[in-house]
């Protein structure tokens, strides 16, 4: 079974904590998502980000991109 995958990508030099929501473009196996968190547990970006913003590309050698879903300033 697939789904989308959602989750959230810290913000480097923050104030405070901040997150951004990000998704995957194309669904993707269940079996996927633990790894996937792992790998994005690691990442972090910086300010601003809009939505839609190309967040990771090609994760896990699976072809999988990772995109945004919020605009942070």
């Amino acid at each position: 079974m697939k789904a989308y995958f959602t989750s959230l990508v810290r913000c480097k030099d923050s104030e405070s904590i901040e997150v951004v929501s990000v998704k995957s473009t194309v669904p993707v196996e269940l079996s996927m998502f633990v790894p996937l968190s792992r790998v994005l547990s690691r990442i972090y970006v910086g300010k601003p980000v809009r939505r839609g913003d190309l967040i990771c590309t090609n994760v896990l050698n699976q072809g999988i991109q990772i995109v945004a879903t919020k605009t942070v300033e």
